[in-house]
């Protein structure tokens, strides 16, 4: 173990955290209720500028400001840089993900409720970013583990990689003690018998009238969602007969 002076250690620099612009306003309330003594800017708008912020400084900026001043904030040695919503970096070729690589840090954080939609190579886009050259390149990555883990994702090569991961990983489950979540999705099928044939002119403002009462239940006020619900006792196959209507604009029928 080296134990070192505080004179040796580097100088206390800023944070960053990168999160969509629909999540700036969270970021700033959130740490405003968790760290309310922090120095918090937002790195936004046209006069945007990074002129006196501070070491404890947390600079909010989006994918978008990112992508614009990449230059700028590659510029800067940063201490944390925290990729919010990281699913949107998970494409290692995307221009979002290789302008965030470009940017200096001391550490890196990924959060995302969506790590792996596709396949592995994005697991390995996002470990790769916070942790570079752990597993290699993507080929070798492929090759070694991803492949075999993909094809038998109980087999040696997946049980390899998860426990290389997952000193890496703090994965939070809608089954965890403590969680308050919502309930779990129960899906409703219903079955449909397409019409033998299908409806002659004579049928047809009949059908619009009936599929007109069905969007008023679904988009209508309270009263109109009451009165047609009364009415829609028989099942919605038998009322829905011409195929080639649709009930999302009733005012063309």
């Amino acid at each position: 173990m080296t134990w070192k002076n505080a004179r040796d250690l580097p100088p206390p620099v800023p944070h960053q955290v990168v999160c969509p612009s629909s999540l700036v306003v969270n970021w700033k309330r959130e740490l405003a209720r968790f760290a309310p003594g922090a120095d918090t800017v937002t790195y936004l708008g046209h006069d945007r500028s990074l002129d006196g912020i501070t070491p404890a400084t947390i600079v909010i900026i989006t994918h978008g400001v990112l992508r614009r001043d990449h230059a700028t904030l590659a510029a800067r040695t940063w201490d944390l840089v925290v990729a919010d919503e990281a699913q949107h970096v998970k494409n290692p070729a995307s221009q979002t993900a290789r302008q965030l690589r470009t940017v200096p840090s001391a550490m890196r954080l990924a959060l995302t409720g969506t790590p792996v939609e596709n396949n592995l190579s994005e697991l390995w886009a996002l470990l790769d970013w916070c942790c570079p050259g752990l597993f290699g390149t993507l080929a070798s990555f492929r090759s070694h583990y991803a492949t075999a883990a993909e094809r038998d994702p109980t087999g040696p090569s997946a049980q390899q990689l998860a426990l290389i991961a997952a000193p890496l990983v703090l994965r939070r489950r809608k089954t965890d003690p403590g969680i308050r979540s919502a309930p779990a999705v129960v899906g409703q099928g219903q079955g449909c018998r397409p019409p033998a044939r299908l409806p002659g002119p004579g049928r047809r403002p009949c059908c619009r009238r009936r599929l007109s009462r069905i969007w008023r239940a679904v988009h209508g006020s309270t009263e109109e969602r009451i009165t047609v619900s009364k009415k829609a006792e028989a099942p919605l196959a038998e009322r829905i007969r011409d195929h080639g209507a649709r009930p999302a604009c009733p005012s063309a029928y």
